[in-house]
């Protein structure tokens, strides 16, 4: 009887939004990470054969995108194609859908072009796959910490405080920064796309996989930097765009995340040595904390208000 291969292909997925909202240099980490993380295998019957770059043409040329991949990944192996993908008018989830569509890998790998991933993410993230069963598996994602203002935020945003390891379990979600499918199960719901939000779309992916009995898996071994908003204005418009994403979705969307927000308030006392926060810096940590969430209820109200407007403005 002849032996049946088991050898899966692996697409990575790299979309170009956010790289329009960090330095340049932040894209060039990760693909730099990226690069040396590709000459060691992912190890089992999994090996990356593309990359996949999807980009909307009126906010990046393609030349700026083929430099950048050029200066970093062409060359870095014979066998591995690369793909660009203009994408025109596509947003964020949208680029993400266009590059699964043209992904030839059985495996297809997210990863956003601001994040910059730890040694051994790529091997982690992907190892989980020599398991048939499995098909969803998310990074642990978390965002820089070196300032006050970022290690408050920290603690009090979306993401977990870094861990140093943790092993592979079953979660509620994913990150659509950094998360590996099953190509045909991301096709059978992909990721939707509304041009009047930002973001959200993959916790609402996640949960229609999970009611449909999906299992989804969370490697903490798996680990990347998120940058941090930049600057006073940063910090603003990114707390202002959290509560105008969550007023879009519901006259009770923004109320419910200002309070999830404050919850997760307690972080600053429960985890601050994850994130390097001394005791004399909480206070100040509390004050940085209730700025983000003043900022949170006036992009709430904000939509409430002028819905119009707001739908237009601070799609971040």
């Amino acid at each position: 009887m002849r032996e049946v291969s088991t050898h899966q292909d692996v697409s990575i997925i790299i979309e170009w939004e956010n790289a329009l909202n960090v330095g340049a240099h932040r894209t060039q980490a990760m693909l730099r990470e990226l690069a040396r993380q590709l000459n060691d295998e992912p190890g089992g019957n999994l090996k990356v054969t593309e990359i996949i770059s999807v980009f909307d043409p009126t906010n990046i040329a393609e030349p700026d995108v083929r430099a950048a991949i050029d200066a970093t990944l062409s060359g870095n192996d014979k066998n591995l194609t690369i793909k660009f993908l203009p994408a025109p008018g596509a947003n964020y989830y949208a680029q993400k859908n266009i590059g699964v569509s043209s992904a030839a890998g059985t495996i297809v790998l997210f990863l956003d072009s601001d994040v910059v991933p730890e040694n051994g993410w790529l091997r982690e993230v992907l190892k989980p796959f020599d398991d048939p069963a499995i098909t969803i598996v998310g990074s642990a994602v978390y965002l820089e910490h070196r300032t006050l203002v970022q290690k408050t935020l920290a603690l009090i945003w979306t993401f977990e405080p870094r861990v140093a390891a943790g092993g592979l379990r079953e979660a509620q979600g994913y990150f659509a920064n950094s998360v590996a499918f099953r190509r045909d199960t991301f096709m059978s719901d992909p990721f939707e796309v509304q041009n009047d939000r930002a973001r959200g779309a993959c916790s609402r992916q996640a949960q229609r996989f999970l009611d449909r009995g999906v299992i989804i898996y969370r490697s903490a071994d798996a680990r990347l930097e998120h940058p941090a908003p930049e600057g006073v204005v940063g910090f603003i418009e990114r707390a202002i765009a959290t509560g105008r994403d969550s007023a879009v979705g519901g006259r009770r969307g923004w109320p419910r995340s200002l309070m999830r927000a404050i919850v997760r308030g307690r972080r600053l006392l429960l985890y601050r040595r994850r994130v390097g926060l001394p005791v004399w810096q909480i206070p100040g940590a509390a004050v940085v904390a209730a700025c983000w969430w003043t900022c949170i209820a006036l992009g709430g109200i904000a939509t409430m208000v002028a819905p119009r407007y707001m739908k237009r403005r601070f799609l971040l």
